[in-house]
């Protein structure tokens, strides 16, 4: 046989083992994440949906006093550039309600002062004044004041209304750990409701 002959199936049995490494490296991720999810698969009456990609993240979806849930662990999340692979990372967690109904998009925010200019604090921001000022009227923003200020680096909003996904979610920086604890998951999907009681009063759809 010639070199190029040779060199051809050295490069298909080369890509071949790249297969299956990353084939197994896949299913090991998702079964760490199946585990971890263990303990809260009941709370939503859940399923676990892998990631069809590289195995970066798992849903949990379900449901949780009639309303649709869905929840998302990105662990070893890059800190402060997706494309900084060598840098801090994080393990970010996110969970929603689906299905939830509204007009504007809002959030809850947190601000800080930098380099002593500015306020520090909870604020309420929107696109449409109004819904800024029913909203902060409502007092939402002591929803989540329980769950502590958000991580320096976390720059997502922590309580987020989105229209044109239909998701209302609570995401956060979770620590050391890769999942909430059982007891957590339920004040955080409690204090949701709560918040889409409000949103379906002030913004209507």
């Amino acid at each position: 046989m010639s070199d190029m002959v040779f060199g051809a199936i050295g490069l298909i049995i080369f890509l071949a083992v790249i297969f299956i490494a990353g084939y197994f490296l896949y299913m090991f991720k998702n079964a760490r994440f199946k585990n971890a999810w263990g303990p809260l698969v009941s709370l939503v009456d859940g399923k676990v949906v892998d990631d069809g990609g590289g195995g970066a993240t798992s849903w949990l979806v379900g449901s949780y006093k009639g309303w649709k849930v869905q929840a998302s662990m990105t662990p070893g999340r890059n800190m402060y550039s997706q494309n900084d692979s060598s840098g801090p990372k994080y393990n970010y967690f996110e969970i929603a309600l689906a299905d939830v109904p509204g007009k504007h998009d809002w959030s809850v925010i947190y601000d800080r002062k930098i380099l002593g200019v500015g306020q520090t604090g909870w604020r309420v921001k929107s696109e449409d004044p109004a819904m800024e000022e029913s909203l902060t009227a409502a007092d939402i923003s002591s929803l989540i004041i329980p769950f502590g200020e958000p991580a320096n680096h976390f720059t997502f909003p922590p309580l987020e209304y989105n229209r044109r996904e239909r998701l209302l979610r609570f995401q956060y920086d979770n620590g050391g750990q890769w999942v909430p604890t059982a007891q957590s998951m339920i004040a955080q999907l409690e204090m949701l409701i709560r918040a889409a009681e409000i949103n379906k009063r002030v913004n209507p759809a």
